[in-house]
Formats: structure tokens, C-alpha cells, sequence
């Protein structure tokens, strides 16, 4: 089948993540709730009109460039 996969997420949103959250733009609760509508338009893409049911994978942590644990 097909995939999705945008990489380490974690790393590169978590400051948008934090800045909402820090600013009251956002909750734990609505945040799940966008990441869920995020994996449903991840699970489905259409081209030409055909509708393809994807798969997302994603990366969790991980290490630094310099050998740290993210």
C-alpha cells in the first residue's frame, strides 16, 4: 500500500505546540483534537478524482545531531 510519513513531527512542532499552549491559543484537549482531523486527511488522499487510502507513519524522538536523546 501506500504511506505518508512527516518525519520527526515531534521535533519540529513542538514549539508551535508550546507557543500555542503558553499563549492560551490552545489545550491539551483541542490539540488532540486537531492531530486527529490531521491523521484522518493523512489517511485519505485523492488524485485524479481516485481516492487512495494512505498509511501515515511517524518518527518519535530519537537523537540530536550531537547525541543527545530528543
Amino acid at each position: 500500500g501506500f504511506s505518508i510519513s512527516p518525519g520527526r513531527f515531534d521535533q519540529y512542532m513542538y514549539p508551535y505546540y508550546r507557543r500555542d499552549l503558553e499563549s492560551g491559543l490552545l489545550d491539551n484537549e483541542r490539540a488532540l483534537l486537531v492531530l486527529e482531523h490531521l491523521w484522518v486527511k493523512f489517511m485519505e488522499i485523492s488524485i485524479g478524482g481516485i481516492k487512495i487510502s494512505l498509511t501515515p507513519t511517524i518518527t518519535l524522538c530519537g537523537s540530536a545531531p550531537d547525541g543527545r536523546d530528543m
